[in-house]
């Protein structure tokens, strides 16, 4: 008995150890980072922890290159989705005593490694999103292409940055780590180092233009705004009254006789910026500008708003004067236009209410802490973009509790509550007409639901139909699919089915405990029963799924059923198909197998699918 007893505390030791160190190595908690943390973040925190761990600096820790290693392990196999999606799911396979000895000098990686990655304007792509993100109908990018060892990529980060500052709101500045991401650079026949390709609205992936003029921060600009294709209108008397003053704003240049009137080159950046927001024109008749303000030789900008009234007719103008121009005109500018509506947790509250009884309209909310420009007009223009969407702030430093609630874990995040009451979150870009078709899309998304653990247990209670997604927010094929799934949501009544997602970074345990071993994983679960969805990811294989699944043409055969084919007349012919849950080349028959199933046969066929266990 005292063996067994010793064999047993034994054991008990051993897994409390082996779990001891899983936790001790866990790369996201050996990094401090959130378990869906972007590239950039994961590169900032693995610089500052390199920065201050490196061997080089702590010469008297005898396990500083043991832990080192291991920190490097960390960032090579979490920055690479690739690499990463193994981990979250299987966790380290490779021993830490054959991890090999792979790291920079401490010189590297203060002054080489991620040039940009601590730039809160630069965009840092990876050929995992660059395409995506360049592909962009309403903005031009400028992308420098660079490697951390290259000497004329240092000299010109400081200048590369002011741009940055300079365009911000006007155009995207980004770079790419071309020692990271070699096969990207490769691709697009980047040769040196650093080569800038600018790519204008609507460009294609291989249609950048490659910039080879001088790398001054003038020449540069010059460059951008050569490029920028805005209207300038020249207003006067003759044509003032045909402007649209009450439904749109104007940012009026008054250029009459005024030596003080800006140059083209902030009107150029000024009127990108302000693109779809504010109308911007320029006036040079004396006495227009005179008209308008007394004042105009010493503050040339004024901007005229539609005032709110009561009375039927044209709108009243309300005047701001724009004192001087600099670089917080555009904020000023931006101030002076209607903010969205600031919503705390009771508010929220109210209007979760208001919408699960049909007495409220879909609202876009963004979660923030501080304050960007980028931010503040995404924000101006979202209004205009989707007027039959309420805007709402909020601020998670005041309401910790309700961002925490709906794992809120970066800033701004954007989230949509619809009518019916579900909430659901974008985990695509930061960009704003992105923004606005997901706002667009969810709200039209009545039926799709993002869910907790305790939601789930609550469906498999129940037993009700739900096709859930199970997927991490890194995950590119993931972001993909969840626009494909909110448009075959919108085929199916929720009492049909219903259509739900379950984020494996904020539900780790719930995940591994369901057995999801890849992302995306689409599970249909229908009482006790579960099938899991391997067909093409677009919306009319999901459609034709569900519709087969639901109302099935095919009957499946277990050991309860199985006597339908054995008592079957001699003279009906039988079609089985028997399966294996785990085959590859058995999920890629299924769909063919429903199809068939649905033809018009002779009625002495009969289509029958068995599982084999």
């Amino acid at each position: 008995m005292k063996k067994y007893l010793g064999l047993f505390l034994l054991s008990c030791t051993l897994i409390l150890i082996s779990i001891s160190a899983a936790e001790e190595n866990d790369y996201y908690k050996l990094l401090g980072i959130n378990r869906d943390a972007t590239v950039k973040e994961i590169r900032k925190a693995f610089k500052t922890l390199a920065v201050k761990l490196h061997p080089d600096k702590n010469k008297d820790d005898e396990n500083a290159d043991k832990n080192f290693i291991l920190l490097a392990r960390a960032y090579e196999v979490l920055k690479d989705p690739d690499s990463r999606k193994h981990y979250d799911l299987y966790g380290e396979q490779t021993p830490s005593t054959q991890f090999k000895k792979k790291y920079h000098s401490y010189s590297y990686y203060h002054d080489q490694f991620g040039i940009y990655d601590d730039d809160p304007i630069i965009v840092t792509l990876s050929r995992y999103d660059y395409e995506v993100n360049i592909l962009d109908t309403n903005q031009a990018w400028f992308v420098n292409f660079y490697s951390p060892n290259c000497h004329h990529c240092h000299d010109l980060a400081p200048t590369w940055r002011k741009l940055a500052k300079e365009l911000e709101g006007v155009i995207r500045i980004a770079a790419v780590n071309c020692e990271d991401d070699y096969k990207l650079c490769h691709q697009l026949n980047i040769r040196a180092y650093p080569t800038l390709l600018y790519y204008e609205k609507e460009f294609h992936l291989y249609e950048g233009l490659e910039y080879r003029g001088d790398r001054t921060l003038e020449a540069l600009e010059e460059h951008v705004l050569s490029k920028l294709d805005v209207n300038l209108p020249d207003i006067s008397s003759g044509n003032w009254t045909e402007l649209d003053t009450g439904n749109v704003p104007w940012l009026l240049f008054l250029c009459g006789d005024n030596q003080d009137c800006p140059e083209k080159k902030p009107m150029l950046k000024l009127g990108t910026s302000l693109e779809g927001l504010v109308s911007v024109g320029v006036i040079r008749e004396e006495s227009l500008c005179e008209k308008l303000s007394s004042d105009y030789k010493n503050n040339p900008m004024v901007l005229l708003q539609p005032a709110k009234s009561d009375s039927e007719g044209p709108s009243p103008l309300k005047m701001h004067i724009i004192e001087e121009y600099g670089s917080n005109t555009l904020e000023t500018i931006l101030s002076k236009l209607p903010d969205p509506e600031t919503i705390d947790e009771d508010q929220f509250k109210k209007i979760k209410t208001g919408l699960e009884s049909g007495s409220e309209s879909p609202w876009l909310f963004c979660f923030y802490l501080g304050a960007a420009t980028q931010l503040n007009l995404q924000l101006k223009r979202l209004p205009q973009l989707i007027p039959n969407i309420k805007v709402g702030l909020i601020h998670c430093g005041r309401n910790s509790a309700l961002c925490s609630s709906v794992h809120i874990v970066r800033y701004p995040s954007w989230g949509v509550l619809k009518a019916g009451g579900a909430f659901e979150l974008h985990h695509g870009r930061d960009v704003l007409y992105e923004v606005a078709n997901f706002a667009k899309e969810s709200t039209k998304s009545k039926n799709f639901h993002a869910l907790c653990e305790e939601d789930f247990y609550d469906i498999i209670k129940k037993g009700t139909p739900w096709f859930i997604d199970w997927y991490a927010p890194w995950c590119p094929p993931c972001r993909r699919l969840l626009p494909v799934l909110r448009k075959a949501s919108q085929n199916f009544d929720s009492q049909k089915v219903q259509f739900g997602t379950i984020d494996c970074t904020s539900h780790m345990n719930l995940c591994r405990s369901q057995g999801i071993n890849s992302y995306p994983t689409s599970i249909l679960y229908n009482n006790s029963k579960t099938h899991h969805f391997h067909g093409s990811p677009d919306a009319r294989s999901i459609i034709d799924y569900l519709d087969d699944m639901l109302n099935p043409t095919i009957v499946t055969l277990d050991q309860d059923n199985i006597g339908l084919l054995m008592r079957k007349p001699k003279k009906q012919l039988w079609l089985v198909n028997f399966q294996h849950p785990n085959c590859g080349a058995c999920q890629s028959l299924e769909s063919s197998w429903r199809q068939l199933a649905k033809q018009d046969l002779p009625s002495d066929c009969r289509y029958k699918q068995s599982p084999t266990n």
